[in-house]
């Protein structure tokens, strides 16, 4: 354990304790980039890492007084007792040295279900996160399995969002840039299998409503430095909405139309750039609109200015992005 000699005695002897009853109440790792939230008393404190080669945490941070004053703190250590204790408990790396019992070989999905309901569910969670760190084609499985079992409702999809903003949310309070592109590319990935449906099912103008619903659920103030993740959010709905457009017959485009303009001044001028994005759609040739639609940004001009406009100098461009 080198880390140790970073730390001083008394550092060490008050991370054991705390990490022991269980301060830690958030770690997690993605592309060798760790982030950690630590309890101390009244306060929750903030531990970015990176893992070396050996998978020993390098380059340590915290936002408590003592690590910013340039020390190294107890919470940091903590992170270390835990990340050896995850080292341990999994060496992947002698998986191919361990003893097979025979009848291992013999283990059907039945087996390996009980097998599992007799283990705690951390312990679970702490090997699949191994396993699938070491093995792409394993996460790939995984990331791909996931939606298999979801109910395919539009407002079913919306309770996923809610569920999935809420633990981005508590975990990482939109912070990080990594890991909000990787809670937009999830979003995303909902938005896609609900359009699907709505698609398939030829509700055209649900469709328009669902990508309303879907970005309302987003909280604007704690995603106001994504803004080009959101956009990204919008440009994936205006792809659906193109390609609803190119299999729709006319009365079809003009239940689309009247929807748009209903929703003028439901709170369009709040989530300016889903009205961006509305605004473009509605002046396709196939509506016969341009310059002829009523748009949420010219009624901001009359009610007042937006409650959530972007700084001209970050203004997010129009160009759809490659997904």
């Amino acid at each position: 354990m080198h880390w140790m000699k970073t730390f001083d005695e008394l550092t060490l002897e008050q991370a054991y304790e705390d990490w022991g009853e269980g301060c830690l109440e958030d770690l997690s790792i993605t592309g060798g980039e760790g982030l950690a939230r630590v309890g101390d008393e009244d306060n929750t404190y903030v531990v970015k890492f990176s893992l070396d080669d050996n998978q020993d945490p390098v380059d340590m941070s915290c936002d408590c007084p003592k690590a910013t004053a340039g020390m190294p703190c107890k919470h940091m250590a903590i992170i270390c007792f835990q990340l050896d204790e995850d080292k341990e408990g999994f060496p992947l790396a002698h998986l191919a040295e361990l003893f097979s019992p025979p009848f291992l070989d013999e283990y059907k999905v039945r087996h390996i279900d009980f097998l599992l309901g007799l283990y705690d569910p951390d312990l679970l969670r702490g090997f699949l996160l191994n396993l699938l760190t070491e093995d792409r084609s394993l996460l790939k499985l995984f990331w791909h399995g996931i939606p298999m079992n979801m109910n395919e409702e539009p407002d079913a999809i919306i309770e996923t969002l809610k569920d999935l903003i809420c633990r981005f949310h508590e975990s990482h309070f939109f912070s990080d840039f990594d890991e909000a592109e990787i809670f937009i590319n999830e979003a995303i990935r909902l938005f896609v299998l609900g359009a699907c449906i709505l698609e398939e099912r030829k509700e055209l103008t649900g469709l328009l409503d669902f990508a309303h619903r879907f970005f309302s659920e987003l909280d604007i103030d704690l995603m106001g430095d994504h803004w080009d993740q959101l956009e990204l959010l919008c440009q994936t709905f205006l792809v659906s909405w193109k390609e609803a457009l190119d299999k729709s017959e006319p009365r079809e485009r003009q239940a689309m139309l009247r929807w748009y303009q209903d929703w003028q001044g439901q709170g369009g001028e709040s989530i300016q750039i889903f009205n961006d994005v509305l605004e473009e759609f509605f002046s396709l040739p196939a509506f016969g609109q341009k310059g002829e639609a009523t748009s949420a940004s010219k009624q901001g001009e009359t009610t007042g200015k937006s409650a959530f406009a972007w700084p001209q100098e970050r203004r997010p461009t129009k160009t759809v992005l490659a997904l």
